[in-house]
This record gives structure tokens, C-alpha cells and sequence, in this order.
């Protein structure tokens, strides 16, 4: 018998892309779709915890996106010092202006 062998996507193809982005979609969507339902329950209670509820909601995003934003402006710098053989760290300084 023949074991069923999983495909690999090719590098750089839409299907790996998507692998990849995939759990990021969802947990986007999750978020979302959880504070939709929160909101909607909220108006059947009051519309003072509706009014409540939008200035947390756009709190609480705003904090993940620090947390999601550090890493996506740190990653380039960080990939341009470990690919890039340079002397010294603090030449590669001089890499973030070009940027």
C-alpha cells in the first residue's frame, strides 16, 4: 500500500501564503465576530453599556495592535542584521535609514 504523501506548496505560491496567513485570518476574524456578538447582546441589555462597550472595544484593539505592530516594524531590522554580514551591530544602524 501506498502512504499518502502531503503536498508541499512551492515556495512562494498563493497556497503557501495562505497556509501561513491562515491562523492570522482567523484569529482577526474571531476577534471581530466576538465583539459584534458582545455588542449586539449589550444593546438588548442597555444602550449605556452599548456606549460603553465601543470605547473599550477600540481600547482593547488598539493594545493588540501595539503587540502586533512592534514585531512587524522590528522584523525587517532585525532580518536585515542577521542576513547582512556587517562588522559591528551598531553599523547596521546606518541600514535603518535606508528603509
Amino acid at each position: 500500500m501506498n502512504s499518502p504523501q502531503k503536498k508541499v506548496p512551492s515556495p512562494g505560491s498563493y497556497r503557501e501564503i495562505l497556509s501561513i496567513a491562515y491562523p492570522l485570518i482567523l484569529s482577526t476574524a474571531s476577534m471581530t465576530i466576538m465583539h459584534f456578538v458582545d455588542r449586539m447582546f449589550l444593546s438588548w441589555y442597555s444602550h449605556k453599556a452599548l456606549a460603553a462597550a465601543t470605547p473599550a472595544g477600540i481600547t482593547s484593539f488598539t493594545i493588540v495592535c501595539f503587540f502586533m505592530g512592534v514585531p512587524h516594524v522590528v522584523s525587517p531590522h532585525g532580518r536585515a542584521f542577521f542576513s547582512v554580514s556587517l562588522p559591528t551591530p551598531s553599523s547596521s544602524c546606518l541600514f535603518l535609514w535606508d528603509l
